[in-house]
C-alpha cells in the first residue's frame, strides 16, 4: 500500500503511519468471529480483500476458535493479508487462548509480521492488546481519526459468564482519548458487547431509536459487568462508533445516545452461524471531513452482495441535528 508505512524493529512493537489516500478516502475491513485456519474462511477473507482493497483490516476477536495449536492457526489467519500486503490490527476474543498459547503469547505471534499493527498495550493494564492508532491526512500532517483496540477478556465468574473491560482500561481509554484529542472522531473496537447493545435493541423487542440497521438474530451475550466504558465514551463526544464481534448471528448497528453500536457479523465458517445465512464482513469507509459510512459484504452464497449501506456519522448530519434541537 502506497499510503502505509510499517517498520518492524526486533523485540519492539510495530510503528506505523496510516494515511488517507489522495482522494480523501480510507477503508477498514472488519473480520469478526472465527477466521482461524479454515480454508473456506481464509478464501472468503481474500475475496473481500480483493473486492474492497482496504487500507487496514480490524480483527475483532475469536480469530481462532477451538484450535489446539493456536500458534499455527494465528499464523494461518493472517495469510490473506500478507499475500496482499494489507496491514491489520487485532484484538482477542473469549476463545482465542483456548489452545497452546495464552493471550500474551498470541499477541507476540501476531506481532511477528511486519504488517501487524497489533500492540500489547501498557504494562500493568488489565488484558492484552489495549492500544490506539491514528489515521492521518493524505499529506501526513494532521491526525483525523483515532482507532482504539481494547481487550474485553474471555470467560469469567459473572452473570453472563464473560469477562469485561475493567476500570483501569476505562481510565486508560479516557486518558488516551484526551491525549490524542477529543476533537478528533474516534472508533472503538473490541470483542464482547457492552450492556448498552442490549439496551439499544433488546432481543425480540423494539429498537430504542429510529436507527437500527441490520439483523438481530440472537440475544446479546454481554460483558459480565458494566463499569462505564460506554458512558465515558459518550461523554467524550468524539466516539462515533463501537465495533464488536462475539454474537455471530447479529450484524446490526443501533444508534444509542449519539453513538452507533455495531456488530461485524460472522465471518468464519468454522464458528457457529444460522443455516442459509451468508457469512459477512463489515466495511467502514472514512472521509477526511470525519464522515463514516458502512456496509456489509456477503460471501459467495450471498452473491458477494453489498448490503445495509448507511452513513454512521457525518459533520453535516450532526450539524443538522444540532440545529433542529436548538429550534
Amino acid at each position: 500500500l502506497t499510503y502505509f508505512l510499517a517498520c518492524a524493529l526486533l523485540a519492539n512493537p510495530v510503528f506505523a503511519s496510516l494515511r488517507f489516500r489522495p482522494d480523501g478516502s480510507f477503508k477498514i475491513v472488519q473480520f469478526a468471529a472465527g477466521p482461524c485456519s479454515d480454508l473456506n474462511t481464509t478464501q472468503f477473507m481474500g475475496e473481500v480483500l480483493d473486492l474492497e482493497k482496504p487500507d487496514v483490516v480490524a480483527m475483532t476477536g475469536d480469530n481462532c476458535i477451538g484450535s489446539s495449536n493456536n500458534t499455527k492457526s494465528q499464523r494461518a489467519w493472517r495469510v490473506p493479508m500478507e499475500e496482499r500486503n494489507v496491514p491489520w490490527f487485532s484484538m482477542l476474543g473469549n476463545h482465542d487462548a483456548q489452545g497452546t498459547l495464552d493471550r500474551a503469547g498470541l499477541i507476540r505471534v501476531d506481532m511477528e509480521s511486519p504488517l501487524s499493527l497489533t500492540q500489547p498495550g501498557p504494562k500493568g493494564l488489565y488484558g492484552e492488546g489495549n492500544y490506539a492508532h491514528q489515521v492521518f491526512s493524505s499529506d501526513g500532517t494532521k491526525p483525523l481519526f483515532n482507532l482504539f483496540a481494547m481487550d474485553s477478556g474471555a470467560g469469567a465468574d459473572s452473570p453472563s459468564g464473560y469477562d469485561w473491560i475493567h476500570p483501569d482500561q476505562v481510565a486508560w481509554f479516557k486518558q488516551e482519548n484526551e491525549r490524542l484529542g477529543t476533537s478528533i472522531p474516534a472508533i472503538l473496537f473490541f470483542h464482547i458487547p457492552v450492556e448498552e447493545y442490549d439496551t439499544a435493541w433488546p432481543f425480540g423487542g423494539a429498537c430504542a431509536s429510529d436507527e437500527c440497521v441490520g439483523v438481530h438474530k440472537e440475544g446479546v451475550s454481554m460483558q459480565g459487568k458494566n463499569v462505564g466504558l460506554f458512558e465515558i465514551a459518550s461523554q467524550a463526544g468524539n466516539v462515533k462508533m463501537i465495533n464488536i464481534g462475539h454474537d455471530h448471528d447479529n450484524d446490526y448497528c443501533a444508534l444509542y445516545k449519539g453513538m452507533q453500536l455495531c456488530y461485524g457479523g460472522g465471518t468464519g465458517y468454522h464458528a457457529y452461524g444460522s443455516v442459509g445465512w451468508p457469512r459477512r464482513s463489515r466495511v467502514l469507509e472514512l472521509k477526511e471531513d470525519g464522515t463514516i459510512s458502512s456496509f456489509k459484504r456477503l460471501d459467495r452464497f450471498g452473491n458477494y452482495s453489498k448490503i445495509d449501506e448507511e452513513v454512521i456519522w457525518s459533520p453535516t448530519l450532526a450539524s443538522a441535528a444540532q440545529h433542529a434541537t436548538s429550534k
